[in-house]
């Protein structure tokens, strides 16, 4: 009787942390808001003379950023009050039109060559120490990126604003570009958010581009590192995609990878 006793009262803790952490994000969440410069970057897109609408850009970005705010949620709530342990893992997928709230039927050709370009990236790391502060702090830090991205060469940051350029390779000429940059910081749960606001990268343009990233304490004692991407370059033909998401997993696998040996 004790030990169900001790044991309704443990799980009760963590159920109710659970729901705070989750209230956090959620309060977080809804108090981004979309910047104008995140439309001005989907302005730039175009399908020969087509270009996306206003009504259009505007659904989308708020769309992307919902959507990694409740698959935020759906997660945390699985790891911190269910019985799930932590396992890491990484996917890479494109999407398909009609995903981001408009039925595919919805779509104009141009919206619908837009949607069935994206990338979206899920990561997660399960690490045994440090803090959720400070793997939202290590993730945000420039100084982290630069000593564990090879293909950075020069990242700075100014409040808010975070500001890149990466290195010139075979095949891909030096690229630059800046996010806007939010974060909060609690002793149980962090987050970060890192939206594209400007780029200068001519031969392969970034039209979109919303980085999410929480951290908190799963129900097995480890640190969760959940880490989501949209991201809309280029167009990638089909036989070029299996490629492109190995390279996008290879990255993210390292960022994730990285950030745990440096928590340890």
């Amino acid at each position: 009787m004790l030990k169900k006793t001790l044991w309704m009262a443990v799980t009760g803790s963590v159920c109710l942390a659970a729901h705070a952490e989750s209230a956090e994000l959620k309060a977080w969440g809804s108090s981004l808001a979309s910047h104008p410069s995140v439309i001005e970057q989907m302005d730039l897109y175009r399908n020969g003379s087509s270009k996306l609408s206003s009504r259009y850009k505007t659904q989308t970005a708020q769309a992307v950023l919902r959507k990694m705010i409740d698959r935020a949620d759906q997660k945390m709530t699985i790891l911190q009050a269910g019985s799930a342990l932590c396992q890491p893992s990484i996917q890479v997928e494109f999407t398909r039109p009609g995903s981001l709230g408009l039925q595919a039927s919805q779509l104009t050709g141009v919206e619908s060559d837009f949607e069935s370009n994206l990338i979206r990236v899920e990561g997660v790391a399960c690490v045994s120490g440090g803090s959720p502060e400070k793997a939202i702090q290590l993730f945000g830090s420039p100084e982290f990126r630069k000593r564990n991205m090879p293909e950075i060469s020069e990242c700075s940051r100014s409040g808010d604003s975070m500001c890149t350029v990466t290195a010139s390779s075979i095949g891909n000429p030096e690229a630059s570009f800046c996010t806007q940059v939010d974060e909060t910081f609690k002793p149980t749960f962090s987050a970060f958010q890192g939206v594209l606001v400007s780029n200068a990268s001519g031969y392969d343009p970034m039209y979109l581009t919303d980085v999410l990233a929480t951290s908190y304490r799963s129900q097995d004692g480890n640190m969760v590192i959940h880490v989501q991407a949209f991201i809309r370059r280029n167009a990638i033909p089909s036989f070029l995609r299996g490629i492109a998401a190995d390279t996008i997993k290879s990255r993210y696998q390292n960022i994730l990878q990285s950030l745990k040996k440096e928590l340890k």
